[in-house]
């Protein structure tokens, strides 16, 4: 599941990404533009331009939402493996070397104990 929320998110980045390339290349070709437009088109130009200003933070917007979003979550699922008691992998680890130190000297002691009985 944290896979397919990483992959959501890498997706929306991208669409992101790729907003903000498109409106930089608006812009661009409105600077070229500019130079020499009548009253009308220079008011066009300006309104094109405002637009893009609403993009761009929009776009911020939606990816300072996604950053949140995907903060929410981490927080959602690890209260839930929290209350459920699941084993996270960096735990995991400890117990496994725990449990083969404790089989370990559980062997030992056996073989001592039957060296004592005979």
């Amino acid at each position: 599941m944290p896979d397919l929320i990483q992959e959501m998110l890498l997706i929306a980045k991208g669409i992101f990404v790729k907003a903000d390339k498109a409106v930089d290349l608006l812009v661009k070709e409105g600077e070229k533009a500019s130079h020499g437009l009548s009253p009308r088109e220079a008011i066009e130009n300006r309104l094109v331009e405002e637009g893009i200003k609403i993009v761009r933070s929009g776009i911020k917007a939606a990816d300072n939402a996604g950053k949140r979003v995907e903060n929410a979550i981490v927080e959602i699922v690890g209260n839930i493996l929290d209350k459920f008691e699941v084993v996270r992998e960096e735990r995991a680890d400890v117990i496994e070397k725990l449990t083969l130190d404790t089989r370990r000297m559980v062997e030992e002691l056996k073989d001592r104990i039957e060296a004592l009985e005979k």
